[in-house]
């Protein structure tokens, strides 16, 4: 979380999804270069709880989601000062740190050899949702639901793995990129034909509409300086019609 410095003048308050808290700190450390009397706020929370509390009055400016839902929900509301505009896309991969890691496939993961397998829950995030998207069109989705965990989040899911409690698990490239779980095991991508494309928008709140900031900061991250960063931390740029405002 960014502190207010001696010379910050504006407070921006911003909620992102866990695993992009670490991008989101890369990314209000290169904005304030540019942007020193601008202080950035973090909360990362789970982003149907976001909506939640932006709904309730929690004061946020700049709502970063997982999927578009969320965001686009504030627009149909009325709770939004501008459109819901994609930012990144997110990749699925099949993760594990245990000795099967090698050669890791998803036909692999009704082998005996793997007890347990971590998804993220499919009835709270869209990752576990077309996480077992893939599964089904896999039809891997009956043979392995004796051994299917779900995780209240893709960071809850991806500890799972990390500890033990799971031989393998479906999270994101993004969360890998977590200081947690950085440098660990093998990630394999899902093929992308076993799920529809997981998009991720950012929405200014109509809190936000009094901070004249609030749109140059989504203005940097939707740049090409800003992209880098995301890139760089696991997430996908959306082609250009994804990301038509």
């Amino acid at each position: 979380m960014a502190g207010l410095s001696a010379r910050a003048v504006e407070v921006l308050h911003v909620v992102v999804p866990l695993e992009m808290q670490p991008a989101m700190q890369a990314l209000v450390a290169k904005f304030r270069i540019s942007q020193p009397e601008v202080a950035v706020d973090i909360a990362a929370t789970p982003s149907r709880r976001a909506y939640a509390d932006i709904k309730r009055g929690a004061p946020v400016d700049v709502f970063f989601a997982a999927n578009r839902a969320w965001p686009q929900r504030l627009v149909d509301e009325g709770d939004a000062a501008g459109p819901a505009v994609i930012y990144a896309a997110t990749r699925l991969v099949l993760w594990s740190i245990g000795p099967q890691a090698s050669g890791l496939t998803l036909e692999q993961l009704t082998e005996r050899q793997t007890r347990v397998v971590a998804i993220p829950s499919t009835e709270t995030t869209v990752v576990g949702q077309r996480a077992a998207e893939a599964l089904r069109k896999s039809r891997l989705w009956g043979r392995l639901q004796s051994k299917l965990v779900q995780g209240q989040s893709v960071l809850e899911t991806a500890r799972f793995v990390r500890t033990g409690g799971a031989g393998a698990g479906i999270v994101t490239a993004a969360v890998l990129h977590h200081p947690e779980f950085a440098a660990q095991g093998i990630a394999v991508p899902v093929p992308s034909d076993l799920y529809r494309p997981i998009r991720q928008a950012v929405v200014i709140t109509r809190h936000g509409q009094a901070h004249p900031a609030a749109r140059g900061f989504v203005d940097f991250v939707l740049s090409p300086a800003g992209r880098d960063v995301l890139v760089k931390h696991g997430f996908e740029q959306p082609d250009e019609t994804q990301a038509a405002r």
